[in-house]
């Protein structure tokens, strides 16, 4: 098993992260966005694979990310939901219900938006996490929600009788790879969320 963990820089460590450029990672990581700002990163086996800035505003009761970054050789491994997820429990911790606002790419705004759960801010390039999706990350990417190994069909079925969900079986080609991959009772939480099926190529989005 991988030792993960998260480790929150401390002015004079991020003062050291311009190596960071030389092991896969495009943003300058030793440049603060904000005086209060806040440097979490992701940890494997004693490599940084993932980086996250952000400031809690206590006056308004919620956390501002600035900029999030997955190492080149470390994408598409459910990295950047960890990160998003750590900051989401950081910002219950402090009584702020969980509420996030993030910068996002242009590019990435609907994905975010499919992915995670968040709401767009009219026509910006930012992002809301309310409570409900916070708590969904931290479910999902902190307590096991999402999983590299298989989940047997039984668990599964458990899982969504629990949930009080409709006995619908799933049976097209990607909903069986969900199955698969243990992200059936998530695909039904997010549909529950909001308020229709989700469509196979947004479940197949969802492997990411």
């Amino acid at each position: 098993m991988k030792e993960t963990f998260f480790w929150t820089f401390s002015s004079d460590e991020i003062s050291t992260l311009s190596d960071l450029t030389s092991e896969g990672f495009e943003v300058d990581w030793t440049v603060r966005s904000s005086s209060d700002a806040m440097t979490s990163g992701f940890v494997i086996q004693g490599e940084i694979s993932g980086m996250i800035e952000f400031t809690p505003e206590p006056r308004d009761a919620y956390t501002f990310v600035h900029k999030l970054e997955v190492r080149m050789d470390k994408k598409n491994q459910g990295i950047a939901g960890r990160l998003l997820a750590h900051v989401a429990q950081d910002a219950f911790n402090r009584g702020f219900e969980g509420v996030m606002m993030c910068l996002s790419k242009t590019a990435l705004l609907d994905y975010y938006v499919r992915r995670y759960g968040c709401s767009r801010i009219a026509n910006t390039n930012r992002v809301m996490f309310h409570a409900p999706a916070c708590q969904l990350l931290i479910d999902r990417f902190l307590k096991g929600g999402e999983r590299p190994t298989m989940r047997i069909v039984e668990q599964l079925k458990a899982d969504w009788k629990s949930l009080d969900l409709p006995n619908k079986p799933y049976k097209t080609p990607e909903e069986i790879e969900m199955i698969k991959n243990g992200n059936l009772v998530w695909a039904a939480r997010v549909e529950e969320k909001l308020g229709r099926k989700l469509s196979p190529r947004e479940l197949d989005e969802m492997q990411w």
